[in-house]
């Protein structure tokens, strides 16, 4: 490795430690912005906040969902209650649900879920397609 790419490997892991220790600092107070489509069909920036274990846990719970059931396609009304769960407690507005597109809660959990440092979780495997 040279020089140089040694720097330049320094200077991504300082940048994902800054990035790492703004987080820790702000807390739940951390944010940041996610664009979604709402009832009027125009697209909003939407201010995202990190959650705390205990919101993440009131949002499991409310869904009747585990960490393990992400993704699992046989449970996609629960997965959809999920997100709605964790968007509204994400962008502290308990009604957000009833102004945004269906899916569009999606990206806003996936980004609270994100900057909370739940990534990258368990997968359920997908169904196996059958053979022709």
């Amino acid at each position: 490795m040279s020089t140089e790419e040694r720097r330049r490997e320094i200077q991504e892991i300082r940048e994902a430690h800054k990035r790492l220790a703004e987080i820790v600092v702000a807390g739940t107070e951390y944010h940041e912005s996610v664009t979604v489509k709402t009832a009027d069909k125009k697209e909003h920036t939407i201010e995202v906040y990190a959650l705390s274990e205990k919101d993440l846990i009131e949002a499991f719970q409310a869904a009747g969902q585990d960490l393990k059931d992400i993704g699992d396609q046989g449970k996609l009304i629960s997965n959809m209650k999920l997100m709605g769960e964790v968007a509204a407690r994400a962008t502290k507005q308990p009604d957000i649900g009833k102004i945004l597109l269906p899916l569009q809660s999606a990206p806003i959990a996936l980004k609270a879920l994100e900057i909370s440092g739940l990534t990258g979780g368990p997968k359920s495997p997908k169904p196996e397609s059958p053979s022709s």
